[in-house]
């Protein structure tokens, strides 16, 4: 649970309202048993403010905003197929897509907060970032195990996501060495506390971080074993 010495952002302004959605969503992701219902629009929709706030930064951001747009849509398509069609799967799906919003999310916040530093005190003829950089940030965003925009840039991962660079590559090496995913999920919480490591709800999110670790580190996760780093050239 943050507190307000912990947010990054000024109390109440629109880059905290922006952030404060994203961390919601991360918040619900990383509660113990959190299984995917009806009720998770409440979360990973914005709130009256965070909307508002990316009204007003769409002015200057275009850019930025869009990429937030479309991966919401991304989020509300998930979450009709699970209203219709409730499974592991259509579980799966949805905390996947709430995942990469919030992670966004937080690297829009990381990108408009550089702009405005940068920018603070001189005249702003536009305010958006070429495109260029935007997807090189968002992308990141995405690929990147941690989400984080600093670390794409040489920058060190904060202690919240070195936690989570670990716990995924201790579950990714807890699968190469044949455990299960039930297995490896159940090992995690009995260790999480100690290593201070958020849990994961569901064997598909077990899944989900190995292969995120193997992704990220150039390596194969196939029919439940890991592999070599893939070829390069």
């Amino acid at each position: 649970m943050a507190t307000e010495d912990s947010f990054p952002y000024e109390y109440g302004s629109d880059l905290h309202c922006l952030w404060g959605w994203g961390h919601r969503i991360e918040s619900l992701l990383a509660k113990e048993g959190h299984i995917p219902s009806k009720f998770d629009w409440i979360v990973f929709r914005p709130s009256r403010d965070a909307a508002d706030a990316m009204m007003r930064f769409g002015v200057d951001y275009p850019t930025v905003i869009q990429e937030l747009k479309e991966y919401l849509s991304c989020a509300e398509e998930a979450f009709e197929q699970l209203q219709s069609n409730g499974s592991e799967h259509t579980e799966f799906v949805m905390v996947d897509r709430m995942d990469v919003l919030s992670r966004r999310i937080r690297v829009a916040a990381e990108i408009i907060a550089e702009r405005e530093n940068t920018t603070a005190g001189k005249s702003k003829h536009n305010g958006d970032l070429p495109n260029i950089v935007v997807n090189e940030k968002l992308s990141q965003a995405r690929y990147d195990g941690n989400g984080s925009a600093g670390k794409a840039f040489g920058e060190p991962l904060s202690p919240h996501d070195q936690r989570q660079k670990d716990r995924d590559e201790w579950i990714y090496d807890q699968r190469i060495k044949g455990s299960t995913w039930r297995a490896i999920r159940e090992e995690l919480d009995s260790i999480r506390k100690s290593k201070r490591w958020n849990s994961l709800a569901t064997n598909s999110g077990i899944r989900r971080a190995a292969e995120r670790h193997a992704r990220c580190n150039g390596l194969t996760l196939q029919k439940g074993k890991g592999g070599r780093p893939k070829s390069t050239g």
